[in-house]
């Protein structure tokens, strides 16, 4: 089982950090990059980290993505393999499959679903030797193994694959359903090595066997605000699991002072 935590400060992943262990490995969204300020200055990582495109925020505010959008992130991913180093993984431009979602683009799942494969396949085309991984997506489970299906019609064999992402799951009322669970059993045992976007506290639960975790941008986003300082605190404590603890000790410390 592989933890990234998610962090909103881009330039943790070059510095040595008082919160972070030389083994900590970082979950950066695209936006808090070159997606949000294009004359950023990268330096070089001192750890390794993985890169979510945005997506959720993207068809949330944007409605979906655009062309331009696409080519501005795939030239981002290669600055940042180039500039930055150490990626282990970059998503695609994918389309999550949540209600918000949803009602942004005005589209189906089945859509949002095609639209995910299109990209991974264009990128896998345009930039085979940059670490973008495919993403499943879906609402119900019988959404995520069509998905499965889809991927498998275009040629894409999942379990070849070093890392399969599954999206839209990162509320924790998602995960703690019984059915979302058994998915991501069902998912492991067809061999799928998996990253699961956004799971919390019920998720490490799911992960300690079946996934790579990663602790979402939403729970990095909340411990910026100090009035869930103590919540913050209580969340981190279930992380002890994951192998970690001096650097979840640390992260917990300096919540506990915002």
């Amino acid at each position: 089982m592989r933890l990234y935590t998610g962090t909103h400060q881009p330039h943790w992943l070059w510095t040595v950090s008082r919160v972070a262990r030389p083994d900590v490995w970082w979950f950066l969204n695209h936006a808090r990059l070159l997606g949000g300020s294009p004359s950023m200055t990268l330096g070089r990582a001192l750890y390794w980290w993985g890169c979510d495109s945005g997506a959720y925020m993207r068809l949330k505010l944007r409605g979906g993505w655009e062309a331009y959008a696409v080519a501005e992130y795939l030239e981002a991913v290669y600055r940042y393999v180039d500039e930055i180093g150490r990626m282990k993984f970059a998503a695609p431009c994918d389309w999550p499959c949540d209600g918000l979602s949803l009602t942004a683009t005005n589209l189906s799942v089945l859509e949002h679903q095609h639209r995910t494969v299109e990209n991974f396949l264009e990128f896998r085309d345009l930039a085979p030797e940059l670490p973008f991984i495919p993403v499943l997506q879906g609402w119900e489970p019988g959404d995520y193994l069509r998905h499965l299906d889809m991927y498998a019609e275009a040629g894409v064999d999942l379990e070849a694959e070093s890392l399969v992402g599954v999206g839209s799951v990162a509320t924790t009322d998602r995960q703690r359903r019984p059915e979302i669970q058994a998915l991501f059993r069902e998912l492991a045992s067809g061999g799928l090595r998996m990253h699961g976007f956004g799971l919390k506290e019920p998720g490490l639960a799911l992960g300690a066997v079946y996934i790579l975790l990663s602790i979402g941008l939403s729970l990095t986003l909340v411990a910026m605000e100090p009035i869930w300082s103590r919540l913050l605190l209580v969340v981190l404590s279930v992380l002890l699991i994951a192998a970690n603890i001096d650097t979840v000790r640390r992260v917990s410390r300096l919540a506990s002072t915002k």
